[in-house]
């Protein structure tokens, strides 16, 4: 959502930075969910495990897109231009982001011991 705040005013240290927390908080954010994914899968099924997950995220990122194509382009068409503006982009930002924070509520109903076994820490500390 911070995306959306951005205009061409803004200097450019700021973006820079702004890029690079995202994309540090992206890479621990894939490298926990994958750790979570394959905690529980035996080693026979890790190999069908890991392209199936792959073909997901895959699928995921493509309706994430589409879905902010598509935000961009009810906003541009609500607004009644013909070309989309920074504000259409903004809205699409917050959009999409509001929808990563619902879906990041989904892990509050993880068990405490979720992960444990590839952490190397036992359920009972």
């Amino acid at each position: 959502m911070a995306c959306g705040s951005i205009s061409p005013q803004t200097p450019l240290a700021l973006v820079v930075a702004l890029m690079l927390i995202a994309g540090l908080t992206r890479s621990m954010q894939f490298t926990a969910l994958n750790t979570l994914a394959f905690a529980d899968i035996g080693g026979a099924q890790r190999s069908s495990a890991a392209t199936l997950s792959s073909m997901l995220q895959q699928i995921s990122m493509l309706f994430g897109v589409a879905i902010a194509a598509a935000i961009l382009n009810l906003s541009q068409i609500a607004r009644g231009e013909a070309a989309p503006d920074l504000v259409d982009f903004r809205i699409a930002f917050i959009a999409i982001g509001l929808i990563g924070l619902l879906a990041s509520f989904r892990f509050m109903v993880l068990p405490p011991s979720a992960g444990a076994e590839v952490s190397g820490h036992s359920a009972d500390n």
